[in-house]
């Protein structure tokens, strides 16, 4: 039996029905409604006078402290955490929800209520993988917790997620890449120079860490890191591939962000995962090379652990 994304799916093709039809962000809205009612401390949490205030200041509201209980709307909402379930069933967009939900994790990283965080991530995640709409994607990068545009998931786990994660020995990479992938959701391609230049700041960092090196372009860092590469045992068709793929990278931002940006918004997404893909390679790499002989250190099995 499949699940019941895959279920309703079935059933959307033997009717020739668009999926937007039968699965809604309303649909999506109400289920992440029905998940946070089951998570009683997190609501509680909402009640509070310290969280009030400072999800108020962030969000740019007028607090409404202490009368949130036994009030009911159309849907039924009640009792503890009215005020923010009211908020979330009021978001007319992906975008306005994904803004609220933003700063909700920013006030709870703020009061220092981590634990909560992950059970408000945890909540969204619940809704999203019983939904065939899917407005956007929770990306826990170390403490906090990211609301980012919809992409293919296994990508943004793999390229976004695991990467900024294994970045946190590396401060200055993680710093450029969680820049680019913030300016990105914020402005989208109204940025794009911004982020392309902070996207090839993050590889160039990673580069000069991997190999050792204070200082160094990404161009004048590639034949060290190519030999570096070799080392590592790689085969000579990848090494190659790496190359040929890390010059037009350099090459395009280049023309695109130190000579003029002519990019296409497009080409934005396509640059942010080929960064995410030459990160991610490095780092499963250095981590290889570090581990003893016979034991496997891949970033890609601790970060499943988390």
């Amino acid at each position: 039996m499949g699940t019941r994304t895959e279920t309703l799916a079935a059933y959307a093709k033997r009717w020739n029905i668009n999926l937007e039809q039968i699965d809604t962000f309303q649909h999506f809205q109400n289920r992440l409604i029905r998940v946070l009612q089951t998570q009683r401390s997190l609501l509680h949490t909402f009640d509070s006078r310290e969280f009030i205030e400072k999800f108020s200041f962030l969000a740019g509201i007028k607090p409404d402290v202490g009368s949130s209980h036994f009030m009911y709307d159309d849907l039924g909402l009640s009792g503890p955490g009215y005020v923010i379930l009211t908020y979330v069933e009021d978001s007319k967009t992906a975008r306005e929800l994904g803004y609220l939900l933003q700063m909700i994790f920013k006030a709870l990283e703020e009061i220092g209520k981590m634990d909560d965080a992950k059970k408000l991530s945890s909540a969204i995640s619940q809704a999203l993988d019983s939904s065939l709409h899917v407005p956007f994607e929770v990306i826990n990068i170390g403490t906090s917790f990211s609301i980012y545009p919809p992409g293919a998931r296994e990508l943004d786990d793999a390229l976004i997620s695991e990467v900024a994660s294994w970045l946190d020995e590396e401060p200055i990479s993680k710093r450029h890449l969680v820049t680019a992938l913030q300016m990105y959701w914020t402005h989208g391609g109204a940025k794009r120079r911004e982020i392309l230049d902070n996207l090839r700041m993050a590889v160039e960092s990673l580069t000069r860490f991997v190999l050792g090196k204070a200082n160094g372009s990404l161009e004048n860092l590639k034949k060290d890191l190519l030999k570096w590469i070799s080392v590592q045992g790689v085969q000579p068709q990848i090494t190659n591939m790496y190359e040929t793929l890390l010059s037009h990278f350099a090459l395009y931002q280049n023309e695109n962000v130190k000579h003029g940006d002519k990019s296409l918004p497009v080409e934005v997404e396509f640059i942010l995962y080929l960064s995410g893909s030459f990160m991610r390679f490095l780092l499963q790499l250095r981590r290889a090379s570090a581990a003893p002989s016979g034991v496997s250190k891949s970033p890609q099995a601790e970060g499943r652990k988390r």
